[in-house]
């Protein structure tokens, strides 16, 4: 064999160790959530977890987690108050409230804002809000944070790309207090320390088996003032017809966008967005009837869908005696396209009368 040959095979050798590890590595593992693709560093064997006790004394105090990706996930959120310790599973996330401070740091939230969370929506989203009688879940939540050595992962903040990843990855964020001050903070794309998911896992399993929403689910829309009201309609057949309708009794806020470029509803070529406080209250009623008219009642915690994003509606409300209402998807439920008509000509009927544009 010629010379050249030899020095080729070697160089062609040494590529291939060093794309594919032939050593081992010792580096902890950071784990990508989703399972969507390889580790960010290929484990060459088990490793465990060191379990890592709390600080003598020291209880949990408040814990808030959300892992997000192509799926939509809640926010798990506990804390500790001066009225007790509450317990929160939340479809709506805590910038949807703007509780971030602008501090000029690259719009990274503050942790201890999240907390503040609870006391913002707590009062127009009670059916997700438990207060604990006992002890007994903080200290089941405190074993599985020394179980997974949770304590270590503070300021772990990591971002991996992965090419060729259809959706968007997963993210997650955690947030851990304890009673001596103690924090953790820690956030990541794509990666997560290793025992992450089962930590998960366990964490939101002991919410979801103590949380009991059905006494807090609307049947008559009558029963109680609604203090907060937002639904969203899309056509099937037109990706740029969007309508949307936004009442908030705090500080009587509207929002109202009609873009119907085709006519599939309103005058072909509306285009509108806008917003803004009027001093009288809002005329829930007024959409509500509709809403009765057609049986809406009936779909609360309807969630039917098809694999597209096409057609997709979400109605969203809630009510001063604490009971709420959710629907969505892209199935339509009976009398839903004779429900959409009427409801979309009445939001544009009030926007003519709120705006002055009549």
């Amino acid at each position: 064999m010629k010379l050249k040959h030899i020095v080729l095979m070697v160089v062609l050798m040494g590529i291939f160790s060093l794309l594919f590890g032939c050593g081992k590595n010792n580096k902890p593992i950071d784990v990508p959530m989703g399972n969507t693709a390889a580790p960010v560093d290929q484990q060459t064997e088990t490793e465990a977890i060191e379990a890592i006790g709390l600080p003598d004394g020291a209880s949990l105090t408040g814990l808030y987690l959300s892992r997000q990706g192509m799926e939509k996930a809640p926010y798990y959120i506990m804390k500790t108050t001066e009225n007790g310790t509450f317990m929160k599973i939340s479809d709506l996330s805590p910038d949807a409230y703007e509780m971030w401070k602008d501090d000029d740091t690259d719009d990274q939230v503050q942790p201890a804002e999240y907390f503040g969370f609870i006391e913002t929506v707590k009062d127009v989203e009670y059916a997700s809000l438990v207060c604990l009688e006992d002890e007994t879940l903080i200290r089941k939540m405190e074993e599985i944070v020394e179980t997974y050595g949770v304590l270590a992962w503070d300021g772990f903040h990591e971002s991996v790309s992965m090419p060729g990843v259809l959706d968007s990855g997963d993210s997650y964020n955690l947030y851990l207090e304890l009673s001596d001050g103690t924090t953790v903070t820690m956030d990541g794309y794509n990666t997560a320390p290793k025992g992450f998911d089962d930590f998960y896992s366990e964490i939101i399993e002991v919410f979801h088996s103590n949380s009991d929403y059905s006494r807090y689910l609307v049947t008559d829309f009558s029963a109680s003032p609604c203090i907060y009201l937002e639904v969203e309609l899309r056509e099937k057949e037109y990706s740029d017809v969007y309508y949307l309708l936004r009442l908030r009794a705090q500080n009587n806020q509207w929002s109202v966008i009609l873009t119907d470029p085709v006519g599939a509803i309103l005058e072909k070529g509306t285009d509108i967005s806008d917003y803004g406080e009027i001093e009288e209250s809002l005329p829930y009623d007024r959409f509500l009837s509709i809403m009765s008219k057609y049986n809406v009642e009936s779909w609360n915690q309807y969630d039917e869908r098809e694999s597209t994003t096409k057609g997709d509606f979400d109605i969203t409300m809630y009510f001063e005696d604490g009971k709420e209402f959710s629907a969505h998807g892209n199935v339509y439920p009976k009398n839903f396209e004779a429900f959409k008509e009427e409801f979309v000509r009445e939001i544009y009927e009030y926007y003519k009368g709120v705006s002055g544009d009549s």
